[in-house]
Order: structure tokens, then sequence, then C-alpha cells
């Protein structure tokens, strides 16, 4: 699905430190056991907001385009907000609304970003690159934090990556559809920890190996309530969806 609407779909921002004005959303609705976000740590970590209103998360990856989750962008109405005009939005299309199956989305941008040290884009995984279980990933995000307290600052915390086959089988077994190979994964899910809610919808999961750079393996989607036990977040796995990127950039559509 790709609009090519005359109005401004979407107002984006990649300031790290603005204050949107978070709206309910039953996904991801906070960010518990987060702590306040390292200054220009994530500077690929964009604000997605929809008439003035803090909507969801994106995720930097070139100079004119933001990664986030499709879910996030569907459908995509409003009219003109002066700030960063959206030129393109490309919803992924294979997702699936039911059980947010390839929940990821490309918003292009009309004027390029410039980088610099609060503005950057995040590395892009190797297409057979895996992540082992329990590696340890970092989540961040914006939005209500604790008991209802709203966050005015970008969040960051760690968790863990789970397998599949166990996120479904001991977490997620009703969800329709399964936990697929197009999704993953990270949270604790002993106690009621860490995993990101409201406001880290279409934001960014980075893995790191060693001394190596930010690596971008989940935008994320979907979760049941916020850091309850035995409910770890779920991200679309980014190395799956490569080709569909770099062909989306490229203009070339992929089916």
């Amino acid at each position: 699905t790709i609009s090519h609407s005359p109005y401004v779909q979407y107002v984006l921002s990649v300031r790290p430190y603005a204050i949107p004005a978070v709206t309910p959303w039953w996904l991801f609705k906070r960010i518990s056991g987060a702590e306040e976000a390292c200054p220009h740590c994530w500077p690929w970590h964009a604000a997605l907001s929809f008439l003035g209103d803090y909507q969801c998360s994106g995720v930097v990856i070139s100079p004119t385009w933001i990664l986030t989750a499709a879910h996030c962008v569907q459908p995509a109405v409003a009219k003109p907000e002066l700030m960063q005009q959206v030129k393109t939005i490309v919803v992924h299309p294979h997702f699936d609304v039911v059980n947010y199956d390839s929940d990821i989305a490309l918003v292009q941008l009309d004027i390029p970003l410039e980088y610099n040290t609060a503005v950057r884009p995040v590395c892009l995984p190797n297409s057979t690159e895996t992540l082992s279980s329990s590696s340890l990933c970092t989540a961040s995000g914006w939005g209500i934090i604790e008991e209802g307290g709203r966050s005015k600052r970008l969040q960051q915390t760690q968790v863990p990556v789970l397998e599949n086959e166990i996120c479904e089988r001991n977490y997620y077994f009703g969800h329709p559809g399964g936990i697929t190979a197009r999704m993953l994964c990270a949270g604790f899910v002993s106690v009621g920890g860490q995993d990101p809610c409201q406001g880290g919808s279409g934001g960014p999961l980075v893995c790191r190996k060693e001394n190596g750079p930010f690596i971008l393996y989940g935008v994320a989607s979907w979760g049941v309530g916020c850091a309850s036990p035995k409910k770890p977040g779920v991200y679309s796995r980014v190395r799956i969806f490569l080709d569909w990127i770099r062909l989306t950039m490229k203009g070339e559509p992929m089916l």
C-alpha cells in the first residue's frame, strides 16, 4: 500500500528529547523498568506524530527514510503540518491487521535529514546474521512509565531475546497465527520487568556484539499489557525484511 496523497500524513521529529503528547493505545502502553536515555545514545530514534500528537516511534535508516510499525501508519489520512513533510508511506504488502505479522512500514521524507551528533542512521543487520537466545538488546521509546507517569524524555531499557518457539508455547499460545518467523520476542518474563509498551510501537530494538556498532534487529510491534509477568514484547524481525526495505527505497515495489 503506497500513499501519494498531496497532504502531509504525518509529522516526524527526530529530536531525541522532544516532549511528545502520548495518546492512549493498548499496544506498548509504557516503557516499564526503563531509565532515561543517555544523551545522543540513540540518534536514530524518531518520533512520529499525528495532528501534532505523538503517536509512535520510528527509526532513521537513511537521510530520507524512516522505518516504523505498519499499524502506526494505517490508515494514513491527515492534513498538512509543517515540520518534516512526508512524501510517501509504504506499508508492507503482507501486513496482517489481525495477528500483526509483517508489521513494518517505511516513511519517506520530502526533505533529507541533516546528520549530526543527535541525528544519525542505525545500522541494518546482515541477512544471514541471527541473534542467539538470551542476547541482551536495548529498546528505546517514549511512553508512560511505571504507574501511569508520562515520560518527558526518551527512555531506554535492556531486554533479553527469546526463542520464538518458547515465546509462543509459554507466553502467546493463543495468539492468532502464533509467533511467526517474521516476529522476534524480547523481554524479562520471570517478573514484571522491562518491555516497551505505549510510545514504544515502531521503535528500535538494537543489539551490539562485543565492541561492534548497534544493529537494528527489531521494530516494536505488539504485546499483551505492559511488562506483565510472562508476557514479553514482540517485534518485527528486521532481518527478514531487508530485501523489501532495499527495493522500496529504490522505488521497486515488492509483491
